[in-house]
This record gives C-alpha cells, sequence and structure tokens, in this order.
C-alpha cells in the first residue's frame, strides 16, 4: 500500500475533478508546487495571513464553487475550518473578493464579485467516506486509490450539483 501524503492527496482530487470539468482556480499544494494562487478569506482589516482562512484547493464548475481542505486521513479541524467559512458570508465574501482580485472570479457590472450559484466546502482525504453536517466529503480508498463522494446532510442540493460532485 502506498503510503499517502497531503502533497498525493492534492494532485489525486485535482485531477478528478479537472477530469469532471471543474477548473481549478486557486490553491495551495503541501509543497507549494502549485501553478494555483494562494487565495484567503478574513474578516475585516486585518493585516497579512494571521487568522485568515486559506483554502487548500478552489475549483469552480458552471456558477459553482468549491473550496476544500485536504489532508492524508480525515481532520476534524478541517471539518469545523469548512464550517466557519461557510457559516460567515463575510469570510465568503472575503474570499470572492481575494479571487476577484486575482482574476480568478468574475465582477459584475458594478465591480463587485459575482454571487456563485452555490457555495460549498469540502473536505478531501485518504480513509473511509464520511457524512457531514454542512460539507462534502471526498474520500480516497486505501486499497484501489479511488475516490468515494458523500453530500452533507444540509443543505438540500440541487440535481445539478448532485452530479457536479459525483467523482
Amino acid at each position: 500500500m502506498t503510503k499517502v501524503d497531503e502533497e498525493f492527496v492534492f494532485q489525486s482530487i485535482r485531477t478528478a475533478l479537472e477530469a469532471r470539468g471543474w477548473s481549478m482556480i486557486a490553491g495551495q499544494a503541501a509543497r507549494g508546487s502549485s501553478d494555483l494562487s494562494v487565495v484567503q478569506a478574513r474578516i475585516g482589516s486585518m493585516k497579512g495571513s494571521k487568522g485568515a482562512l486559506k483554502p487548500d484547493l478552489v475549483a469552480c464548475k458552471g456558477g459553482f464553487l468549491l473550496v476544500l481542505e485536504l489532508k492524508p486521513g480525515f481532520s476534524k479541524s478541517d471539518v469545523e475550518k469548512c464550517a466557519k467559512l461557510a457559516g460567515s458570508q463575510p469570510l465568503i465574501d472575503s474570499l470572492l473578493v481575494d479571487l476577484s482580485s486575482r482574476k480568478k472570479w468574475p465582477n459584475d457590472i458594478s465591480g463587485r464579485p459575482v454571487r456563485p450559484r452555490s457555495f460549498l466546502t469540502g473536505v478531501a482525504y485518504q480513509g473511509e467516506v464520511r457524512q457531514l453536517e454542512r460539507s462534502v466529503c471526498f474520500a480516497l480508498s486505501k486499497s484501489d486509490h479511488r475516490w468515494s463522494t458523500c453530500l452533507p446532510r444540509t443543505p438540500m442540493l440541487s440535481r445539478d450539483l448532485v452530479t457536479l460532485l459525483s467523482i
């Protein structure tokens, strides 16, 4: 069995999502060896990156925005980080502004970032798939390195999004 690290999870979920037509628009690989911009969400006038949430991978497809945290194994702190981001409109707005300022997300005619059709957070790791309260779960099988997806308990997701998230 291959030892899996965060870099492997990053490359594997990226490849799987890209194969399904998702565009990778931001992220940070564990070893910093990514072609993607690092973005962050923060509240207020915080300077620098202290206290900011920096997602490991941000993808979009058809107006849907997916923000992922990645680890070699399940991480409760990543689930909590996702819940913090998803539950805070100021953090979501901050992330959209950062994406927009890097030309990774469109602005409307007034110059403000366009609202996504749906904003989702998720975790990706190697291990057993879990159903989470508010985040999508992508779990990489230890035996055959195939991804399984489990949708959150809440909120209800459109059929379009359920199809988009199946990998």
